[in-house]
């Protein structure tokens, strides 16, 4: 079985997969593109404020805000970089670009990031309903 991908009229990628189709789930998913702002900042984050793991409340947060602290290259080390590097992005944005990299946008991982960066490191601010209009905003360090 050959899966296809178009853009418009162009294929622009296929895969070929072993059985057919009735061996597969299948989720046909189409959008259209996000637009994005340019990159405000082209560089890494400064270090995230230091927060004594012990003082934060669940363990999933603890998790998430060591994971921060200690890897840039995680999941929630990757979104608190592209929330600097943007400074302002709705929360399509950040799906869109969360799905670009083959993340699941609306994990709760996702969701603990974003709580973590604006409840234990102060360096994000949500403005407006948990939905596509939501702004994210860096208020941390520049």
């Amino acid at each position: 079985m050959k899966i296809s991908v178009f853009d418009g009229e162009e294929q622009v990628h296929y895969k070929e997969l072993a059985g057919d189709i009735s061996d597969y789930d299948v989720i046909i998913s189409s959008s259209t593109p996000v637009e994005f702002p340019p990159k405000q900042i082209d560089e890494a984050p400064p270090e995230p404020p230091e927060v004594d793991p012990d003082t934060i409340e669940t363990d999933t947060n603890r998790d998430i805000y060591k994971r921060i602290r200690d890897n840039p290259d995680s999941l929630p080390g990757k979104i608190r970089n592209v929330i600097y590097q943007w400074q302002v992005l709705t929360r399509e944005q950040l799906d869109a670009w969360l799905e670009s990299e083959d993340y699941a946008a609306r994990s709760g991982g996702v969701r603990a990031t974003l709580i973590v960066l604006e409840n234990v490191t102060n360096e994000v601010n949500r403005i407006g309903e948990d939905g596509d209009e939501m702004r994210i905003v860096w208020s941390g360090e520049v």
